[in-house]
């Protein structure tokens, strides 16, 4: 699994790691810890940006989504080099999905006007873990339900 950086939880200051990461409504990232504690003592908003935080709204930040169009890719270069030189865009894709414990699902057949909501029911058919709790993210940055594969221009 490659390292991510995730910065320090603004809480403890702390680092975090994709195994105790956890974000809010905002999709700002704490310790799970930490943010529950920040809340249970009366809180009601992100401490970053103040927008409404709840228990509730706490979730696991818990995959990285990778692109993979055969063969096998291993970095984002080569996901580069691999949508420089493809023009087909009604290609099928198969998208990797590493949860934090580097447990991998692949999902393929997916095409480029896939939406990540897609995406994320496949894994729920796949894994159990339901769509609305999970976060997906692609360097470093949360997709959104709504943007579609097109968007990422890895195909």
């Amino acid at each position: 699994m490659t390292d991510y950086v995730l910065g320090d939880c603004t809480i403890c200051y702390r680092s975090l790691t994709l195994f105790d990461a956890h974000n809010v409504n905002c999709n700002h990232i704490y310790h799970k810890e930490c943010i529950t504690n920040w809340i249970n003592k009366g809180a009601k908003n992100c401490p970053q940006c103040s927008e409404p935080a709840t228990i509730n709204g706490i979730k696991r930040y818990f995959v990285e989504a990778k692109a993979n169009v055969s063969p096998v890719i291993n970095n984002d270069q080569d996901i580069v080099n691999t949508t420089t030189n493809t023009q087909n865009s009604t290609q099928n894709l198969q998208i990797i999905v590493n949860d934090l414990f580097n447990v991998k699902t692949v999902l393929p057949g997916l095409k480029p006007s896939n939406t990540i909501k897609d995406m994320k029911y496949m894994i729920e058919n796949l894994r159990g873990w339901p769509a609305d709790n999970q976060t997906l993210s692609y360097h470093g940055q949360t997709l959104e339900n709504d943007l579609k594969f097109f968007f990422f221009k890895f195909y």
